[in-house]
């Protein structure tokens, strides 16, 4: 399955995103890899939006699970297409 792109007002957004990122003390290498997705995969984006938009921390905490099973599950599929052909 081909994930909508991101458009390129939601990638300026991400840019804003990704630093609060930073700010709140996420992993580095985690940070990286779920803006390179997200700049790819429109779906990861509106989840790091809602994180984002969010102000209960359970909320976040819940959301911040919800995207790093979607980029696992995209990274299977993707691998998946991969060794496929």
């Amino acid at each position: 399955m081909i994930p909508f792109p991101t458009t390129k007002k939601q990638i300026l957004k991400l840019d804003i995103i990704i630093e609060k990122l930073k700010q709140d003390d996420f992993d580095n290498e985690w940070i990286s890899d779920v803006e390179k997705i997200s700049k790819k995969d429109q779906g990861i984006f509106d989840l790091l939006e809602l994180w984002f938009n969010e102000i209960d921390c359970y909320e976040k905490q819940e959301t911040i699970k919800t995207i790093m099973q979607c980029m696992n599950d995209r990274y299977i599929s993707w691998m998946g297409n991969v060794f496929e052909k």
